[in-house]
């Protein structure tokens, strides 16, 4: 059983790891959308969803490094090994996903406040930035979660983010 134990810590602080990335790509990219609203409104769809996207990938990528530092310090059987590449693939499908949502938001919410664009920008990236964190923390993982844990987390931060 204390195998048990030493699982069941390890998978607890991955999905709190999880959750914190989860949180800091909100985070940062409602600070940015927020921060250069004005900038990015005068620069064409593209340009602003080029330079938002270097900005999240820009900032976001010294808390995953130290994350999956931290990651790999606490496995000492080597299971989650992070390669600058595997991480590096990681924050190109973040840029990418931002990118495609600065491009296609605005034309679909073009009537809405400027405030709530960014929100929703923020909420969306985070949604669909959490398959590739999830591959880079979880994806040679030796233990099974429960179905509930699996989903408790983030989906309780995704109904925190919504509201």
């Amino acid at each position: 059983m204390p195998n048990h134990s030493a699982r069941t810590d390890q998978a607890g602080n991955s999905l709190g790891l999880f959750t914190l990335m989860l949180l800091a790509i909100f985070a940062t990219e409602l600070a940015v959308t927020a921060l250069l609203n004005m900038l990015l409104g005068q620069l064409s769809p593209l340009v602003a969803g080029l330079a938002d996207s270097v900005l999240l990938v820009a900032f976001f990528a010294p808390p995953l490094w130290s994350v999956c530092n931290r990651h790999n310090a606490n496995d000492p059987e080597g299971i989650h090994r992070s390669p600058p590449v595997e991480m590096g693939k990681v924050l190109l499908g973040i840029f990418l996903i931002e990118l495609l949502v600065m491009m296609i938001l605005p034309q679909i919410m073009s009537k809405v406040d400027p405030m709530a664009i960014d929100l929703a920008d923020a909420c969306i990236t985070t949604l669909f930035s959490a398959p590739p964190l999830w591959w880079l923390l979880f994806r040679k993982t030796k233990f099974t979660f429960p179905i509930s844990e699996v989903l408790g987390i983030p989906l309780g931060l995704y109904v925190l983010l919504l509201v």
